[in-house]
C-alpha cells in the first residue's frame, strides 16, 4: 500500500519538527559538543563506532548513551560512567567491547535483526534492546532505525502493525522475537523512505515526533499501511 497525500504531508511535517538535542561529548576534554544538525551527530558517532580502535569505539558507544539520554540528565552520567568503568576495568566486558568492534566492522553485511542479535549475544553494559537499535542506527541510518519507548507505545494501538508483537513496554528484558519485530520495523521505514524521498531514519524520527505529540493513532495508521 501507499500513503495518502495527507499522510505524507503529516509525516514530512513531523520529520521537520524532530528536535532531539544535537549533542555528543569529547571524553578526553570532558566537554559537551553541540552540532549544527543530526547529520553531523550521525557522522561523528559513526566514525567513532567504525574506527577500529577500541578506545575510540568505547567513546562512540559512550556517545550513543550520551545522545540517547540527552533529555534524561538525571541518569545520563550514571549510565555512561557505569558503561565506561565496566568495559575498562572488567576483563569480561573488555572482551565484549572487542567483540562488538568486530560486529561494527561487518555491519554492512548484517541484516537489521542480525546486528540486534549480535548485541543480544554480547550483552554490553547499558546496551539493552533500545540502545542496541540506537547504535545500529548510527552505523547505517539508511537501513537501520531506532525503536525506543515512544515508538513502542504504538504497539498497544488497536490497529495491527509490525509493532504489535513487540514485547518492549518499554523496558522489558531482551526477547528473541523483538529482533524480528525490529527487522520488520526497519523494513517499513525503508519502504516509506523510498516512496517519499527521505532516509529510513527520517521516517522513524517523524513517527517518533508524532508519538511525542500524542498523535499515536495517526502514526499507527501510517505504519499499518505496510
Amino acid at each position: 500500500m501507499s500513503l495518502s497525500n495527507d499522510q505524507i504531508d503529516s509525516l514530512k511535517t513531523a520529520i521537520l519538527k524532530y528536535d532531539y538535542p544535537y549533542v555528543t561529548k569529547d571524553f578526553t576534554r570532558n566537554q559537551e559538543c553541540r552540532h549544527p544538525n543530526m547529520r553531523s551527530v550521525e557522522d561523528f558517532i559513526r566514525r567513532q563506532l567504525t574506527a577500529g580502535d577500541i578506545e575510540v569505539i568505547r567513546d562512540g558507544l559512550s556517545n550513543v548513551l550520551y545522545w540517547g539520554h540527552a533529555t534524561r540528565l538525571q541518569i545520563r552520567d550514571y549510565k555512561i560512567n557505569d558503561f565506561r568503568e565496566k568495559v575498562t576495568k572488567q576483563k569480561k566486558h573488555e572482551q565484549k567491547l572487542e567483540n562488538i568492534a568486530g560486529v561494527f566492522c561487518d555491519s554492512r553485511e548484517l541484516a537489521s535483526d542480525g546486528i540486534i542479535e549480535e548485541f543480544e549475544t554480547i550483552r554490553l553494559p547499558q546496551f539493552g534492546f533500545t540502545f542496541a537499535t540506537k547504535a545500529a542506527m548510527f552505523l547505517d541510518p539508511g537501513r537501520f532505525v531506532t525503536l525506543d519507548s515512544h515508538i513502542a507505545e504504538l504497539a498497544s494501538s488497536e490497529r495491527k502493525t509490525v509493532l504489535t508483537k513487540l514485547s518492549l513496554r518499554p523496558s522489558i528484558p531482551w526477547w528473541t522475537g523483538d529482533a524480528e519485530v525490529y527487522r520488520e520495523w526497519c523494513r517499513v521505514c525503508v519502504t516509506i523512505a523510498d516512496e517519499i524521498g527521505v532516509r529510513a531514519v527520517d521516517v522513524e524520527r517523524g513517527i517518533f515526533t508524532m508519538s511525542r505529540q500524542e498523535k499515536q493513532e495517526e502514526a499507527a495508521k501510517i505504519i499499518a499501511a505496510y
